[in-house]
């Protein structure tokens, strides 16, 4: 006697179910933390747009600062080598969706206007960092 069966029965059904539902849900966590990665990156891209404008702006204005944009708080920090090179040094700082503290330096140097410099003098000042 044969049985020809047509169709699932429920044990079939309920395995079908279940590997579906596995599959939905490792979706959703992978898209969950493919969300939280961008906003991360979206978070450090805007905190390295901001700390370029303000190393141009304190490379212009030549003093320290602090300032304090949305969630950025940007420091800016001044060290003088010699009379002719500047260090600018602009530090942004925020608090992270998870709640730690992240930031950023971007440092650049400069030369004072007017003044020559020496090829000794540059690398004298490469060799202090």
């Amino acid at each position: 006697m044969q049985h020809d069966q047509k169709g699932f029965i429920l044990f079939e059904s309920l395995i079908v179910l279940f590997v579906f539902t596995i599959v939905i849900l490792s979706y959703f966590v992978i898209y969950s933390h493919i969300m939280n990665q961008r906003a991360d990156r979206s978070e450090f891209f805007q905190a390295f747009l901001l700390a370029r404008s303000e190393l141009e702006n304190a490379t212009l204005e030549c003093e320290p600062a602090f300032v304090t944009k949305s969630i950025y708080s940007v420091y800016v920090d001044l060290t003088s080598y010699d009379e002719h090179i500047q260090e600018v040094q602009v530090s942004v700082q925020w608090e992270g969706r998870n709640g730690e503290l992240k930031n950023i330096k971007l440092k650049k140097l400069v030369l004072l206007s007017g003044d020559e410099i020496t090829h000794g003098q540059i690398k004298d000042l490469l060799m202090l960092n």
